[in-house]
C-alpha cells in the first residue's frame, strides 16, 4: 500500500457516512479520556457498534477475517492521517 493510500475501496458517500456514524460517538471513541466514567470496554463497545452499523450495511471492508479493531486501527487510523496532512497542506484553511 502506498503512502495515504486507502486500504480498501470505498465510494465517498460511504467515507462521508462513516465519518458521520465516528463522529456521532466522538465523545467516546475521539475525545474520551479513560476514567471511572469512561473505560476501555465503554470504547470497544462504541467501536463494535460502528462496525455493526458498517456490516449491516455491506461495507467493502467488512470481512469474517475482520472485526471493530480494523475499523478503529486501519480505516480510523487513515482518516485522521489525511486529515493532518491536508490540514498541514492548508487544504482546509479558508
Amino acid at each position: 500500500m502506498r503512502a495515504h493510500e486507502f486500504p480498501v475501496t470505498m465510494n465517498r458517500d460511504q467515507q462521508l457516512a462513516l465519518l458521520n456514524e465516528i463522529h456521532e460517538r466522538r465523545n467516546i471513541v475521539i475525545e474520551g479520556k479513560f476514567s471511572s466514567t469512561l473505560t476501555k470496554a465503554d470504547k470497544s463497545k462504541a467501536w463494535q457498534e460502528i462496525w455493526l452499523w458498517c456490516t449491516a450495511r455491506a461495507y467493502p471492508f467488512v470481512r469474517d477475517d475482520r472485526n471493530y479493531t480494523w475499523v478503529r486501527d486501519t480505516v480510523w487510523a487513515y482518516f485522521k492521517r489525511e486529515f493532518k496532512v491536508r490540514l498541514s497542506a492548508g487544504q482546509y484553511i479558508e
